[in-house]
């Protein structure tokens, strides 16, 4: 009926308006001083838009990922400070791309580069295939994340906590893992870890010694 389609259309154009602002708040303030809580409130809308509307879904993931690369771009060594502690907004943005439900034939998530120190992303995280070649993962909370295929190329993971984590066919070549936590991660070669950096200190199983004495003192 007529009325049936009026409202559909107004649903539809409802949808659009959400969408159109939550886009415009995305960018809220300058970029030396962004307004962090008109920002999270935009992230959750479309967090809720995307559970809601499927034809949306991919566009926000895809924003998402946009928006943690632009807003944790890897500073030059000399600004890589201990201690720092990771805006609210880019870690608000990462625990949602990692608590989506993935979609079959989903492409990859587009994290190159990023710089994410003590990221926080436990509750299983889904980052299966993403693509976080050269990230800064130091002391990132990774634990029984789905790290499957993913791309952790050139990656520093100095002092991650990967306790439980599914690495199967993840990509470790020259991924820095001094102190990382790798007990009872899963699809874990010692052929995969003899292509990392400095995977002797990290804390592993004994069926990971691959021919090195294991460190004692397991950070727990």
């Amino acid at each position: 009926s007529i009325a049936d389609k009026n409202v559909k259309i107004a649903d539809r154009n409802s949808v659009t308006d959400i969408f159109t602002k939550a886009i415009e708040q995305l960018g809220s303030g300058p970029h030396d001083k962004p307004n962090i809580e008109v920002r999270l409130g935009a992230i959750y809308s479309l967090e809720k838009l995307s559970k809601t509307n499927n034809e949306y879904y991919q566009t926000i993931i895809d924003i998402l990922a946009s928006y943690v690369r632009e807003n944790a771009p890897m500073p030059p060594v000399n600004k890589r400070k201990l201690g720092y502690k990771l805006r609210m907004d880019v870690q608000t943005a990462m625990t949602v791309l990692s608590n989506r439900t993935r979609k079959s034939g989903e492409p990859q998530l587009n994290l190159v580069n990023v710089y994410l120190p003590r990221v926080i992303l436990n509750n299983k995280a889904c980052l299966t295939g993403a693509n976080l070649a050269g990230a800064y993962l130091r002391e990132a909370k990774l634990d029984d994340s789905d790290l499957r295929g993913a791309k952790l190329n050139a990656a520093d993971l100095q002092g991650a906590e990967l306790v439980g984590a599914d690495l199967f066919h993840a990509h470790l070549t020259w991924a820095n893992l001094r102190a990382a936590t790798l007990i009872d991660a899963v699809g874990l070669s010692c052929c995969m870890l003899k292509r990392a950096k400095d995977w002797e200190s990290a804390y592993r199983d004994e069926a990971l010694a691959c021919g090195c004495e294991l460190p004692e003192n397991i950070p727990f």
